[in-house]
């Protein structure tokens, strides 16, 4: 990586607000761990203006019993923030690493107030061009998919605030290597939007509350927009009291989980996520034929020394997350052998063909054992948040997630934890390597050396993905 790959990736941590995965085999001297803003420290509590929440003026899109804090006390945390983020880390100003400066600002509309760093679009993407042996694909820089998409959303009637950060995290999926949760989803949301089924501005509320549980009504918003609400109300509950378990029910498809398990990570949490999808059965039990699960997945991220991310583990309970289906398909081209069976236990490979009839399913991973996950993932995120399990359900597809934070300083000093695991990561890495195999890489290491390449080189977008956002983009007039 270069020194310019650095500091380009530096500017998209800070502005999003995600620490680096970091691990014991980065090179010396190019392992730059950041915080939430640019200044977290060692210590586990979290400061009030770090708090990554989106507020809206009007939208009530952050009611709950504990938002009594007044607009005075906002605008002072706005404030701190920005800068932070102008100045860079503690003792590190902008001109002393190559391409970091301060890029963010505030873009308010009338009547009302955009809370998230505005980042401006200076990239230029590459003609269309043919892979050897594979589809056309448009190589597109990650500023430009983010502004686009952010217009779509906020066109369509979503907070400049919300809209922005679903954009953020949908082309951060794309920049980290998981296409199946990137901008391939931009014409998903836009027609649940449309046809009713997402609320663009919801009133999401903080149900059942006690110091250190509640369940959050998402009032079927956008997805990314309620976790991260969610989040933000576990991670106060538990900077209190060093334990949070937070339900989330009526709510859209939320992305990728490990986004806001990192979130939890960088403060010293460990984070975990389920969620499930209770009215999208995709995936068939080990020994069976019929859809019965959805593709349930789980996260889970461990903090690092720094503030930054150790392990960061995001995986389906099936072969492969649904999505990837849908990257095959917009690619024209076939599933692997051993991804999916059809009725009459038939191997299918046709991926237009997995969503016509008869309907195929996908296979459980690790065969009896990813069924059993997808089990617990249904009582954690289907049961216990109240959106409920899988069953003969019919209707538009929410989410049901349940979110658990650990706070590692109650059990032992986050210094010797982080030192213990990276000892651990540095043990499992050290072992010899199967034939072909040039190195073992734990979770986490191959979304962050996907971002780095990517962020230098472009993202590729499949042409069938781009054409249907290009056609979104005109029929709302932006560009």
């Amino acid at each position: 990586m270069t020194v310019r790959g650095v500091s380009s990736s530096i500017e998209t941590w800070r502005a999003l607000g995600f620490p680096p995965t970091t691990t014991p085999a980065a090179p010396a001297g190019i392992q730059v761990v950041w915080g939430l803003a640019m200044g977290i420290r060692s210590s586990t509590r979290m400061p009030t203006w770090m708090r990554f929440g989106t507020r809206q003026r009007g939208t009530g899109a952050l009611a709950s019993r504990s938002d009594g804090r007044n607009q005075k006390s906002r605008r002072k945390s706005w404030n701190a923030i920005v800068r932070t983020i102008g100045r860079g880390p503690r003792g590190v100003k902008p001109g002393l690493v190559p391409g970091l400066r301060p890029r963010a600002t505030r873009r308010p509309r009338a009547g009302r107030r955009s809370w998230y760093p505005v980042r401006r679009f200076t990239g230029q993407a590459t003609p269309l061009t043919r892979r050897p042996g594979g589809p056309d694909v448009e190589t597109l820089a990650a500023d430009r998919l983010e502004t686009l998409a952010t217009r779509i959303f906020t066109t369509l009637g979503v907070p400049d605030g919300d809209a922005g950060w679903v954009a953020r995290l949908l082309v951060r999926a794309n920049l980290r290597g998981h296409d199946s949760h990137g901008v391939i989803r931009v014409p998903q949301y836009v027609g649940s939007i449309r046809k009713g089924e997402t609320n663009p501005r919801p009133a999401m509320r903080v149900l059942e509350e006690t110091p250190t549980t509640a369940i959050v009504d998402g009032d079927l918003g956008l997805g990314q927009v309620v976790a991260r609400r969610a989040m933000e109300v576990a991670l106060d509950k538990a900077a209190r009291l060093g334990l949070a378990a937070v339900g989330v029910r009526r709510s859209n498809h939320i992305g990728r989980l490990a986004d806001y398990a990192e979130l939890a990570a960088a403060r010293g949490f460990v984070g975990l996520v389920w969620t499930n999808a209770p009215t999208a059965p995709s995936v068939v039990p080990y020994g069976g034929l019929g859809r019965r699960l959805s593709t349930n997945p789980l996260a889970v991220a461990v903090p690092g020394p720094g503030g930054g991310v150790a392990i960061s583990v995001d995986m389906a309970t099936s072969i492969v997350a649904e999505g990837k289906v849908r990257v095959k398909r917009n690619r024209k081209e076939p599933l692997p052998d051993g991804w999916a069976i059809d009725p009459a236990g038939r191997p299918v490979t046709d991926s237009e063909g997995f969503y016509g009839a008869p309907r195929a399913g996908l296979l459980p991973a690790g065969a009896h054992k990813g069924t059993a996950l997808g089990l617990i993932v249904e009582v954690l995120g289907g049961i216990l948040s109240g959106e409920g399990a899988i069953g003969d359900r019919t209707g538009p597809v929410h989410n049901g997630t349940f979110l658990l934070l650990i706070e590692v300083a109650r059990f032992l000093p986050l210094v010797d934890f982080t030192g213990q695991v990276t000892d651990l990561v540095r043990w499992v890495k050290s072992s010899a390597t199967a034939p072909g195999v040039a190195e073992v890489l734990v979770p986490g290491e191959p979304e962050a050396r996907s971002e780095a390449h990517r962020r230098a080189h472009g993202i590729p977008v499949e042409a069938e993905t781009w054409r249907q956002i290009e056609e979104i983009a005109a029929e709302l007039g932006v560009g």
